[in-house]
């Protein structure tokens, strides 16, 4: 019922239960949908965007399978990200003055990346504090083989720091503290 006294689509809650996605990056480089997005004119002729804004209280996707596969590499590299779960709090895609956003996701080996802060899109800045816990060097490793000159056996990776972003000027800023 807020949408009838806001400029924009809420909704309280959306859930996706066991979504697949598969994404490709193919020998040349281009993701699989790289065709999908070339040569496309947008259409300019709507101008009025005060009712394409959402706000999602609490979006959840449960049990959600990823998987990725680069033919780019110099040896094609698969992964299997499985049992999934994924929550964000307070989305939207408005500005808003108080603009504290949540993340988390989970994978069933127990790696866990949870993030909570703010971002704007219009100006790009974004502030807040990131955590990555026990998330396995193995894997890290596989994805970056191609570019690193020794090898990981095991181990895990745990990180918790603060940043902040500002892509609003010429000269982007990146800092990371307490962390």
């Amino acid at each position: 019922i807020r949408s009838l006294f806001s400029d924009a689509t809420v909704l309280s809650a959306f859930r996706l239960d066991t979504p697949f996605v598969a994404i490709r990056i193919m020998p040349d480089g281009n993701p699989s949908f790289q065709d999908l997005v070339q040569g496309g004119t947008p259409d300019t002729s709507v101008t009025d965007t005060s009712h394409s804004a959402l706000v999602i209280d609490d979006f959840f996707i449960a049990q959600g399978t990823i998987r990725y596969q680069d033919m780019a590499r110099p040896r094609p590299l698969t992964r299997l990200i499985d049992s999934l779960d994924l929550s964000l709090k307070n989305f939207a895609t408005i500005p808003r003055e108080s603009g504290e956003y949540e993340f988390e996701a989970t994978t069933r080996q127990g790696e866990r990346l949870h993030w909570h802060g703010n971002v704007s899109v219009t100006p790009l800045r974004s502030s807040g504090q990131l955590e990555i816990t026990s998330v396995r060097l193995v894997n890290l490793w596989e994805f970056m083989s191609d570019r690193l000159k020794f090898g990981v056996q095991s181990g895990s990776l745990d990180f918790r720091g603060k940043y902040d972003l500002d892509l609003s000027t010429e000269t982007a800023r990146f800092a990371l503290r307490e962390g």
